[in-house]
């Protein structure tokens, strides 16, 4: 546990590795969609850029290679527009990801 500047534990710090260690415990009990886990199959194997995908699904710029990776990387629970913009932007149809 972190400790304070002589040593001591302090209620701040206790308090961050708290927090810390809940956040951490939540983390590992997401489950990645099925769904979600099919479109990085998906992505990694059709040779596509982020940004290829990303400005297929609607986005422009640098906003497109950021929105595409969040999208894989970070969705747990996609909205069904998002997938949607993805299985268009891969040229597949919805269903093949459900």
């Amino acid at each position: 546990m972190p400790a304070g500047r002589h040593g001591q534990k302090t209620s701040a710090t206790v308090l961050d590795f708290r927090l810390f260690k809940y956040r951490l415990v939540v983390m590992k009990k997401i489950a990645s969609d099925p769904v979600m886990k099919k479109a990085l199959k998906l992505f990694e194997e059709s040779g596509k850029s982020l940004d290829e995908v990303g400005t297929a699904m609607g986005h422009s710029g640098e906003t497109a290679r950021k929105a595409a990776w969040q999208f894989l990387n970070k969705v747990h629970d996609p909205r069904l527009s998002s997938l949607r913009k993805f299985a268009a932007a891969m040229g597949v149809d919805v269903k093949e990801l459900l």
